[in-house]
C-alpha cells in the first residue's frame, strides 16, 4: 500500500501564524500642502514687521552716528572757547594794554599835569504824586 504525500505545505495553525508575521500598518501617503491664501498674508504681515524692525535699527544706527559726531564737535568748540578766554584774559591785563599803546605811539599821562573835570549832579526831580 502506498501512501500518497501530498504536495501541500503542512497547514500552520492560526496562533503561530500571527505571531511570527506581523500585519504591516498600511503608511499614510503625505500630500504636499499648497500655501494658501492665509499661509500669504501671515509670511507676508511677518515680513513686513521684521523689515519695519530692521530699518528701526538702522535709523537708531545713524541717529547714534550723528550723535557721537556733534558731541565730538562741541567737545572743539568747548576747548576753543577756553583757548579764547584765556587769550582775552591775557590780553586784558594792565601790562599787555600799556605795551600795546607804546607800540601805537601812546605815552603816559604825567600825575602832575593831569586835571579832572568834575560835572555838577542834578538833584534828582521828585515824583509828582497822582
Amino acid at each position: 500500500m502506498s501512501v500518497a504525500v501530498s504536495a501541500r505545505a503542512p497547514a500552520r495553525s492560526r496562533a503561530t501564524s500571527e505571531q511570527a508575521a506581523p500585519r504591516a500598518v498600511p503608511r499614510r501617503r503625505v500630500r504636499a500642502r499648497r500655501m494658501t491664501a492665509g499661509g500669504a498674508v501671515w509670511v507676508v504681515v511677518l515680513a513686513a514687521l521684521l523689515g519695519g524692525i530692521v530699518a528701526l535699527n538702522v535709523a537708531a544706527l545713524r541717529d547714534s552716528i550723528d550723535v557721537n559726531r556733534l558731541q565730538a564737535h562741541a567737545e572743539q568748540l568747548q576747548n576753543d572757547n577756553r583757548l579764547l578766554r584765556n587769550q582775552v584774559t591775557s590780553l586784558s591785563s594792565p601790562a599787555s594794554i600799556g605795551a600795546a599803546a607804546q607800540k601805537l605811539g601812546m605815552i603816559p599821562a604825567d600825575p602832575n599835569t593831569t586835571r579832572y573835570v568834575q560835572l555838577h549832579r542834578s538833584r534828582p526831580k521828585a515824583k509828582l504824586r497822582p
